[in-house]
């Protein structure tokens, strides 16, 4: 029968199945901003998110260059690694993480962040102040009606210190120094405290007197 079909000129249709496979995701991998200052020859902490299809990826391996030596540490919970890294040397410096873990449905061996830039300062004595702006305090409050983050640090990192912050010549508050000798305070500040274009960090540091001063400039935006 099949033989007459063919010399008939039947035609014959053979049914196929189609199979798509899908792509393999890659991990994501994302370094977060570095807070606070960075100075040149102190330990900075940094901390990547690793994620694989928007879920955190635990126990992943991520390993951060851009300081004088690497560091690898491993995700928690949260998909977070926070490790600290040390630069040697002033000016900008360019922070990356890579991640390897194992277990996931994402290809996730190798896979790098996307770089981040930062600024490191130098050593300039051992009481230092980063860049401030101030912003205003919403819902408004009674009496401070605007807000900065004022920030110090003691170089080398002494825990303990205690820093008085200045604006306009009339103290706004008093911070201590953590393990990173970092010492940050948010000060409620007046409408004319926020003309000034500065603030002024005062402090004891192995028994002498000292001081630094930094900018004070508007947030934007300012809220």
């Amino acid at each position: 029968m099949d033989g007459r079909l063919l010399a008939l000129g039947a035609a014959v249709t053979l049914d196929t199945n189609t199979i798509t496979v899908p792509a393999l995701s890659t991990c994501s991998v994302v370094v977060q901003p570095v807070a606070g200052p960075v100075v040149a020859g102190q330990p900075t902490s940094v901390s990547a998110v690793v994620t694989c299809n928007g879920l955190p990826v635990v126990g992943g391996s991520v390993t951060f260059t851009g300081g004088a030596v690497p560091v690898t540490v491993t995700t928690n919970l949260a998909g977070v690694a926070t490790g600290t890294l040390t630069f040697n040397s002033a000016g900008p410096a360019v922070i990356t993480a890579t991640v390897t873990a194992a277990g996931t449905a994402c290809a996730c061996t190798g896979v790098a962040s996307a770089p981040l830039t930062i600024t490191v300062t130098p050593q300039s004595g051992p009481l230092s102040v980063a860049p401030a702006c101030w912003r205003v305090n919403l819902p408004i409050p009674i009496p401070s009606l605007f807000v900065a983050t004022l920030t110090a640090t003691v170089t080398p990192a002494q825990a303990g210190v205690t820093v008085t912050f200045f604006v306009s010549g009339l103290p706004v508050g008093t911070a201590v120094t953590n393990a990173n000798g970092i010492a940050t305070l948010n000060a409620g500040l007046s409408i004319l405290q926020i003309s000034a274009s500065s603030y002024t960090a005062t402090a004891t540091v192995g028994g002498v007197p000292v001081q630094a001063t930094g900018a004070l400039r508007p947030c934007f935006p300012p809220v």
